[in-house]
C-alpha cells in the first residue's frame, strides 16, 4: 500500500512540474511574439506607406517612367504626419533606374534604400510583409519579392556604400515629413512602398 501511495505521489509531482514548465514556455513564446510585434510596423501614415489606406483605390499602378532628378524636382505638398493621400503625387507609380548607395534596416522593420543617379538622391522603402497592416495589403507578395531581391544581393544589416549594378525600381510616390532621413530628397518625395526591384 505504501509503495502504491509513493508511486501516486511521484506521478502527481511529475505532472505538476510538466504543467508548470509548459506554462513557462508558453509565457516565453508570448513575450517574444509581443516584442517582435512592437518592433514591426510604423505609426505615422502607416496605412499610406503599405497601401491599405482609404484612398488606395485612387492610385494608378501603371508606372510612369521617370528619373531620380525628375522626381526630386517635382512640386510636392507641404508634408504632414496626418494628411490623407494627396493627388496627383501620391496617386502615381514611378519607375526609375538608379544606384542603391545605402541600405538600412529601420526600427519599423522597413528596408530603407538610398536611390541615386550620382548627383541626386531620394529614399525608397520596402515594408516588412509580416508586419501588422502590411500583412493585409494586396501588395504583400510584391514587398516580399522586393525584399528577397535585396537579401540576395546586399548583406544583412546597415550597408554603405552598397556595391551592386544599377537597378530599376518601381514604387508609389509618398511625401514624408523631414526628420533627418539618410538620402532624403529636398522635396520630401520617396518611393514608398517599392513594389518591384531588379537589375537594370
Amino acid at each position: 500500500m505504501k509503495k502504491l501511495l509513493t508511486i501516486f505521489v511521484c506521478m502527481a509531482i511529475s505532472s505538476f512540474m510538466n504543467q508548470s514548465k509548459a506554462q513557462t514556455i508558453d509565457s516565453t513564446d508570448d513575450s517574444e511574439e509581443e516584442r517582435t510585434s512592437s518592433a514591426c510596423g510604423g505609426t505615422e501614415r502607416w496605412a499610406e506607406k503599405v497601401l491599405t489606406d482609404a484612398l488606395v483605390s485612387t492610385v494608378n499602378f501603371t508606372p510612369v517612367n521617370s528619373t531620380v532628378a525628375a522626381l526630386v524636382a517635382l512640386s510636392t505638398p507641404t508634408p504632414s504626419s496626418s494628411m490623407p493621400r494627396t493627388a496627383p503625387v501620391e496617386t502615381t507609380t514611378y519607375t526609375i533606374t538608379c544606384h542603391i548607395t545605402t541600405k538600412k534596416s529601420e526600427t519599423d522593420a522597413d528596408y530603407h534604400l538610398v536611390l541615386s543617379d550620382g548627383t541626386h538622391t531620394l529614399i525608397g522603402e520596402i515594408p516588412n510583409p509580416v508586419c501588422s497592416t502590411a500583412a493585409t495589403s494586396a501588395h504583400q507578395a510584391q514587398y516580399l519579392a522586393a525584399r528577397n531581391f535585396i537579401d540576395a544581393h546586399i548583406s544583412s544589416g546597415n550597408i554603405a556604400p552598397v556595391n551592386i549594378p544599377m537597378v530599376t525600381v518601381t514604387g508609389v510616390a509618398f511625401i514624408d515629413p523631414p526628420h533627418g532621413q539618410t538620402g532624403a530628397a529636398p522635396n520630401n518625395l520617396e518611393l514608398h512602398p517599392i513594389l518591384d526591384i531588379h537589375f537594370a
